[in-house]
């Protein structure tokens, strides 16, 4: 597309305007060939899209979908700003450009249900998990873990993620995203004071239980 343009100055003269046809008439083909492809690609994996390490689910799906909606909609701005007259009056490109606001719709709608579900779900949610014991101690053995529901830490990056989209944002999950940093220093401290305890329960020997067992009842 970008050779293209460059002769873009030159439309008007007849051998070089046929030569141009020809070639976006190829280059339709090739779309034709990509909007088959991102539908296969939206069709089987929107349900559980392909997200990169870290990327919390919802917004990471959003993007997945955004990204599949730029690989047509470049290409598709192309052909109806740049490309000849004569083929945007063609039935195929009239096929194509609707299969295209088929796919592109399709598309649309994906991410604004699930933006739309996210922000009805997530202050409850949050709210819930919340509301959980930030220590817990496990029934098999005694030991102590940060019990800071990973639920949370993905609705920190969700609102992370929606504010660079300039995505709307519940008020609530924004107060919750507020406090973010001290909920990272609460479980970072309770993390280290419950690894010095566990280290603790686990290495004293029956001799040297007896001489601390009046301190750990105090910290438990």
């Amino acid at each position: 597309f970008k050779l293209l343009d460059g002769f873009s100055g030159i439309l008007g003269k007849d051998g070089i305007k046929g030569l141009l046809e020809k070639k976006y008439e190829r280059l339709l083909k090739v779309f034709v060939l990509e909007l088959d492809q991102v539908h296969e690609v939206f069709r089987r994996d929107n349900n559980s899209p392909p997200l990169s390490v870290n990327m919390p689910p919802v917004t990471g799906q959003i993007l997945w979908a955004r990204y599949l909606a730029d690989r047509i909609r470049s290409p598709m701005k192309v052909f109806l700003e740049r490309g000849p007259a004569g083929m945007r009056e063609t039935e195929d490109f009239d096929i194509v450009e609707k299969k295209y606001e088929s796919l592109d719709n399709a598309i649309k709608e994906y991410t604004e249900e699930k933006h739309t579900h996210w922000k009805v779900v997530v202050d409850v949610e949050a709210q819930t998990k919340l509301r959980e014991f930030l220590l817990k101690r496990l029934v098999d053995n005694g030991l102590l873990v940060v019990n800071f529901h990973p639920q949370l830490e993905a609705l920190l990056r969700e609102v992370r993620y929606f504010q660079v989209l300039k995505w709307e944002v519940p008020k609530q999950a924004l107060k919750i995203f507020a406090q973010g940093e001290s909920f990272r220093q609460y479980t970072g401290n309770l993390g280290m004071m419950v690894g010095w305890y566990n280290h603790i329960q686990t290495t004293l020997t029956e001799v040297e239980r007896p001489l601390v067992n009046e301190e750990i009842k105090v910290i438990d």
